[in-house]
């Protein structure tokens, strides 16, 4: 389901344009996800590479709040919602999991976890996004991401 809000006068955005993606908790519905983050980043004034790491971040959010958070039960949904503002972009990833304490995350950097085959998705994700806040939602866990662009607006 795809609902989009607009808060636009004929001057100017005055406000977000906000875009809610909900898809069920199978991997194959990320693919979605990936399309409208690329067409929403060409939105704004950012080198390519820049522009390929916030996607690939929200792609890692994605797939975490799917597999994770929501152990890929397709009964449960993993709600995305996109704020396009005029000096960022901000994307909220709800799941309807557990949750979890991000502080507890084993660290990816420590000799110890350099050869696990996971646990690197977030580290890359703080390196790619400007912000990112972790919070419990009303439905599982929330996590926001936001990159500082200006936004150009959409084709």
């Amino acid at each position: 389901m795809m609902s989009e809000e607009r808060s636009v006068e004929s001057t100017g955005m005055t406000g977000p344009l906000r875009l809610d993606i909900s898809i069920p908790s199978q991997i194959e519905h990320i693919k979605l996800v990936d399309d409208v983050v690329s067409y929403v980043l060409k939105g704004y004034e950012m080198e390519a590479s820049e522009r390929d790491y916030a996607g690939l971040a929200v792609h890692e959010v994605v797939a975490n709040a799917i597999v994770h958070g929501n152990k890929e039960d397709a009964r449960l949904y993993v709600q995305v919602s996109f704020y396009l503002h005029q000096d960022r972009i901000r994307v909220v990833v709800e799941d309807e999991g557990d949750g979890f304490d991000p502080g507890q995350l084993p660290d990816p950097t420590d000799p110890a976890n350099l050869l696990k085959p996971h646990g690197r998705g977030l580290l890359y994700v703080r390196n790619f996004m400007d912000n990112i806040i972790f919070k419990r939602g009303s439905r599982g866990m929330m996590i926001i991401l936001e990159k500082r662009a200006p936004f150009k607006g959409l084709e």
